[in-house]
């Protein structure tokens, strides 16, 4: 099954930032990986789901932040993941945080959404028109059906 770890098709020498991280699920499965992200920054607004992230790999860590308001200088990540994310978020939200990764994504990086597929009462969301508009270029989407039916699609800056 391909994952959004994989999506990312991480290289060992970027940066990855991971928007809404929750209990740091992504970045744990990112650590048991090789290669994995040189830095890798999780951000969510929540404490509470922050206070449960597993211990990660030195230099990685958490910050507790708005998706729309990250504290990174522009053009200094590789690759911005939203696991599970933009879903939860209205289209303002939703189009705040794509702006922000598009700012924090260096020249040609990558970014990697998944949302659910199915069922409906998981609020379905299909990423590539947003991703569009926010001025990414599509690189690919598979729907996954294991687990959580989910769409994961590919962008690029």
């Amino acid at each position: 099954m391909e994952t959004a770890a994989d999506l990312a098709a991480i290289d060992g020498s970027e940066t990855l930032v991971d928007l809404g991280t929750g209990t740091g699920a992504l970045l744990a499965e990112l650590a048991t990986r090789q290669p994995r992200p040189r830095v890798a920054i999780g951000f969510d607004r929540s404490a509470a789901m922050l206070a449960r992230v597993p211990a990660l790999p030195a230099p990685w860590r958490v910050e507790q932040a708005s998706v729309d308001a990250l504290p990174l200088a522009a053009a200094s990540a590789e690759v911005v993941t939203a696991a599970y994310l933009l879903h939860l978020l209205d289209e303002d939200e939703r189009w705040a945080a794509l702006a922000e990764a598009r700012r924090v994504l260096a020249p040609g990086g990558r970014i990697v959404c998944v949302t659910p597929s199915r069922p409906w009462w998981l609020r379905p969301l299909d990423t590539r028109p947003a991703l569009k508009s926010a001025g990414f270029t599509l690189v690919r989407a598979r729907t996954v059906r294991r687990g959580y039916p989910s769409l994961c699609v590919l962008a690029a800056r």
